[in-house]
C-alpha cells in the first residue's frame, strides 16, 4: 500500500512538471502584441509667450502680458510588412501628453501602402493640410504662419481644413514627382469613436478634399507645387449659403540654402475670426479661422526660408484680401487679418533646438484691442 502511495505521489509529481513545462512552452509562444514591429518616439516641448496676448485672444479677456506652455506628445509606430507580396500596414497613434489635455489622442490612423498607392483610414489631418505649400513648409522653429498657437495665423495659410475629424484619406504613387490626394470627411465636428447626432451651425458635412502636388528639380531650382481645394455642405445654415468651397495654390522655389515661396487662396464658407461678428474669443484667436455659412475670403501669403549651418531664419507674410462674414457684423466691419513672423531656430544637438518668433498682427473690424506684437521663445526636443 505504501508503495502504491508512493508511486502515485510521483506519478502525481512527473505529470504536474510536465505541464508545467508544457505550460511554460505555450506561454512562450503566445504573442499578445501580435507579430508586428512597435517603435516609440514623439517630442516635448516647452514655450513661453510674451507680449499683446489679450489683443491676440481680442481683448475679450485678461491674458496678462507672458505665460509658459508644454506640448508633449507620445507616438506609437505599428509596422508590418507581407513579402510575398510588397503590402505595407501598420498605424499611427499620436497620444497627448500635457497635464491639462482631456483627451487621449491626437491623432490615429491605420495605414495600407502598395504599388497601388497609400490608404488612411481614421483620426488624421486630410489632403488640404498634408499636400500644402506656400508659407507652411518654411517656418523655422514653431512652423511660423501654420505653427503654434495663438502666435500663428492659420486663417491665411489655408482658409480652412478638416484637423483631425475621422476621415479615409487615398494617396496614389508618385509618379515624375507628382502625387495625388483625395480624401472624405463625413463630418468636421466628429472624431475617434464619437458617432455625430446632432448638427452645428459650423458643421460641414461630406466634405471632399483634394490635391496634386509636384516636387522636383528644374535646371538646380528645388520645386514644390500644389494645388488643394475642398467641397462641402452645412447641416444647418440658418438660410445661408449651404456650400463649403475653397481652392488653393501655392509654390516654393530652393535655391541652395534659400527659398521663396507663397500662396493664393479663396474660401466660401470659412473666414477669420473676428470679435465684429460676435465669435467668442475665449477659446480661440485673432488668427485663426472658423466654418461660417455664407462667408468668404480671399488672402496670401508669402515668405523666405534660409538655412545656415545649425540655423534656419524665416520671415513669412499673410493676409486677407477680402473677406465677408455671412449674416453681418454687428459689432463692426468684415475682419481684414493681417500677420508679419520672424523665426530663428538653432539645432544645439541631435534632437534638441532653440528658438524664438516675434509676430506683428491686426484683424482690422473695426473693434478694439485687435492688433499688437507678440514674441515666443522655447525649447524643441525629439525623440
Amino acid at each position: 500500500m505504501v508503495m502504491k502511495k508512493g508511486l502515485l505521489a510521483t506519478t502525481m509529481l512527473v505529470s504536474v512538471a510536465a505541464m508545467g513545462v508544457a505550460n511554460e512552452t505555450r506561454a512562450a509562444e503566445v504573442k499578445p502584441l501580435g507579430a508586428l514591429d512597435i517603435n516609440i518616439g514623439g517630442f516635448a516641448r516647452w514655450y513661453s509667450f510674451f507680449g499683446s496676448l489679450d489683443n491676440k485672444y481680442g481683448g475679450e479677456r485678461h491674458a496678462g502680458t507672458y505665460d509658459f506652455r508644454d506640448d508633449t506628445e507620445v507616438y506609437v509606430y505599428v509596422r508590418g510588412k507581407d513579402e510575398a507580396t510588397g503590402l505595407e500596414y501598420g498605424a499611427n497613434i499620436e497620444l497627448e501628453g500635457d497635464t491639462n489635455t482631456t483627451s487621449n489622442a491626437d491623432e490615429a490612423f491605420v495605414f495600407i501602402r502598395g504599388k497601388f498607392g497609400e490608404f488612411r483610414l481614421g483620426d488624421q489631418n486630410g489632403p488640404v493640410e498634408q499636400m500644402i505649400t506656400g508659407v507652411s513648409p518654411l517656418g523655422a522653429f514653431s512652423g511660423s504662419l501654420d505653427g503654434v498657437g495663438p502666435i500663428d495665423a492659420g486663417a491665411v495659410v489655408y482658409g480652412s481644413y478638416s484637423d483631425d475629424a475621422t476621415k479615409i484619406v487615398y494617396y496614389s504613387p508618385v509618379m515624375s514627382g507628382f502625387q495625388l490626394g483625395v480624401g472624405l470627411t463625413p463630418s468636421t465636428d466628429s472624431n475617434g469613436s464619437n458617432i455625430k447626432t446632432t448638427r452645428g451651425d459650423a458643421n460641414v458635412e461630406d466634405l471632399v478634399e483634394s490635391g496634386i502636388t509636384y516636387n522636383g528639380d528644374l535646371g538646380g531650382v528645388g520645386v514644390l507645387a500644389a494645388v488643394t481645394g475642398a467641397i462641402g455642405k452645412f447641416a444647418d445654415s440658418d438660410g445661408e449659403s449651404r456650400d463649403l468651397q475653397q481652392i488653393y495654390g501655392g509654390l516654393d522655389l530652393t535655391f541652395g540654402p534659400l527659398t521663396l515661396g507663397g500662396g493664393y487662396g479663396i474660401t466660401k464658407g470659412a473666414r477669420p475670426v473676428s470679435a465684429a461678428a460676435g465669435d467668442d474669443l475665449s477659446d480661440n484667436y485673432i488668427g485663426n479661422f472658423v466654418y461660417s455659412p455664407g462667408s468668404k475670403q480671399q488672402f496670401f501669403n508669402v515668405g523666405a526660408a534660409y538655412a545656415v549651418g545649425p540655423a534656419t531664419m524665416s520671415l513669412a507674410y499673410g493676409q486677407t484680401v477680402s473677406s465677408h462674414v455671412g449674416g453681418g457684423t454687428p459689432y463692426g466691419s468684415d475682419p481684414a487679418l493681417k500677420e508679419l513672423i520672424y523665426s530663428l531656430a538653432f539645432a544645439v544637438a541631435p534632437g534638441l533646438t532653440l528658438g524664438t518668433e516675434v509676430a506683428a498682427f491686426s484683424n482690422s473690424d473695426n473693434t478694439d484691442d485687435n492688433q499688437g506684437i507678440l514674441g515666443l521663445a522655447g525649447v524643441r526636443l525629439a525623440f
